[in-house]
């Protein structure tokens, strides 16, 4: 699940040769994008994360590309970023700051 005010989705299975232009055009059409960030990997498949402006329109990305258990590795792939549940804090989906919480148990540690 996600908050109300998350509008960034991380996105799997994109082919590499895929122009960044092929890319945004194929995802405009979910909703206006803030920021796309392209990943290319090694693989031959890509990833790339997506910012939009509202949450519906991240919502609706999400609903056309479902992480599904199934998946192979060409079907193109969306979730919910957690990089922006990070930097959220306790105000996250999690309810606490993890990056608080990852440090005190690294002092810990030390």
């Amino acid at each position: 699940d996600a908050a109300e005010n998350h509008c960034e989705v991380f996105m799997k299975n994109l082919t590499q040769e895929c122009s960044r232009e092929e890319i945004d055009n194929y995802l405009k059409d979910f909703g206006t994008i803030i920021d796309l960030y392209h990943l290319p990997e090694s693989s031959g498949r890509g990833q790339a994360y997506v910012r939009y402006a509202r949450h519906e329109e991240a919502a609706k990305c999400l609903a056309a590309n479902p992480f599904t258990e199934d998946l192979s590795e060409f079907d193109v792939a969306a979730h919910w970023s957690q990089s922006e549940r990070l930097l959220q804090g306790a105000k996250s989906v999690y309810g606490i700051n993890l990056l608080e919480q990852m440090d005190a148990i690294m002092d810990e540690v030390k």
